[in-house]
């Protein structure tokens, strides 16, 4: 499927936890356990995706924001407002 199609991904919270922001779970869940789910839900996004090798992390840096240009047709813009936003 990779190697025929296109694909332009970006990060879904239900992965993590619904609505939550940057290390504040919002279950309730304690800041450590939330932080061992928020690692296994990133490291499982980075393997399972279709991803460039840029888009991999570099150390605790998980950049999931991008942007796509299609030619002069289209500008895409990818979004994170999990990581970088306050509870």
């Amino acid at each position: 499927m990779q190697a025929a199609h296109p694909f332009f991904v970006t990060w879904d919270d239900h992965k993590v936890d619904n609505n939550y922001a940057d290390l504040v779970a919002a279950d309730g869940t304690s800041r450590g356990l939330f932080r061992q789910r928020y690692a296994a839900a990133y490291q499982a996004y980075y393997e399972h995706l279709p991803l460039r090798r840029s888009s991999l992390p570099s150390g605790p840096d998980r950049r999931i924001y991008r942007r796509l240009n299609y030619g002069n047709l289209a500008r895409i813009s990818a979004l994170d407002t999990r990581q970088y936003r306050t509870d």
